[in-house]
């Protein structure tokens, strides 16, 4: 199951809920996740307390030439990605020594070809730059994610409208929600998606203060196991898997986590 997550607007929060619910789907689900991106995206890094020295053995640009010289299959890919949680594995695409192209091209083949159950890739690309084009249609589910203003919200409508979305399973996720700004319903109508399509992750403090202390991948066991401070995401990221799961053929599960 390939995901693009990718949002209209700036600083949406494409970041903290690709990292939240890709380790929500390694740590409760019996299958194997990766997480990557497009764009010169350090967020990932930061949010989770990753440093450079993680990738001493490691080199996307020798990957890219392996890749150029038909020397490296799918299967060994795994060599070249960071074991953040059980069944949960990140590949760094960041390179100031690749091309625009290779980066691209080492995205899309990790895409199609790595032999991961779930591989989701936060887009921080434009939605018409190749790669995003590439990925967009080689995906089987795509996120859009909003903030919970009328703007954000038009402007997922106007990407839905345009054509430039392949006909593909949208999920709308509004991001920093919560009940006192608008009902779930309202959100899904401005943006042109169905109710039962849309999601949410609510607004809590937690979030933002784990990031600041690159601690963001801490909070999903206190999630799943209902700690107070965060009982409401329990919820949220559980009708999101289970979003994800309806696409695939695979039994969803909820409540025991993998350690």
């Amino acid at each position: 199951m390939k995901v693009c997550v990718l949002s209209p607007t700036k600083h949406a929060g494409n970041t903290v809920f690709s990292t939240l619910f890709s380790y929500t789907i390694a740590l409760t689900q019996q299958c194997t996740v990766c997480l990557t991106h497009t764009g010169p995206n350090w967020d990932i890094r930061k949010f989770t307390s990753m440093s450079e020295a993680m990738d001493i053995t490691r080199s996307i640009s020798q990957v890219v030439k392996l890749l150029e010289a038909q020397a490296i299959f799918p299967e060994d890919l795994g060599d070249y990605m960071l074991k953040l949680a059980p069944n949960l594995e990140f590949l760094d695409t960041r390179s100031e020594a690749l091309t625009e192209d290779e980066i691209a091209n080492l995205i899309g083949f990790v895409f199609e070809n790595i032999p991961r159950d779930v591989i989701i890739c936060d887009v921080r690309t434009e939605i018409t730059d190749a790669i995003t084009v590439r990925l967009l249609n080689d995906c089987d589910v795509i996120i859009l994610v909003s903030l919970p203003n009328v703007r954000s919200l038009e402007l997922v409508k106007r990407w839905v409208e345009s054509g430039l979305l392949p006909k593909k399973p949208v999920m709308l996720l509004v991001n920093r929600y919560d009940t006192l700004i608008m009902p779930l319903s309202k959100a899904a109508n401005i943006a042109g998606c169905r109710v039962r399509d849309t999601c949410k992750l609510r607004y809590n403090p937690f979030i933002i203060k784990n990031c600041n202390d690159g601690e963001l991948h801490t909070i999903v066991p206190y999630v799943l196991d209902k700690d107070p401070r965060v009982v409401e995401l329990n919820i949220d990221l559980k009708e999101c898997v289970q979003f994800l799961f309806s696409h695939m053929n695979k039994k969803f599960k909820w409540g025991e986590v993998e350690t």
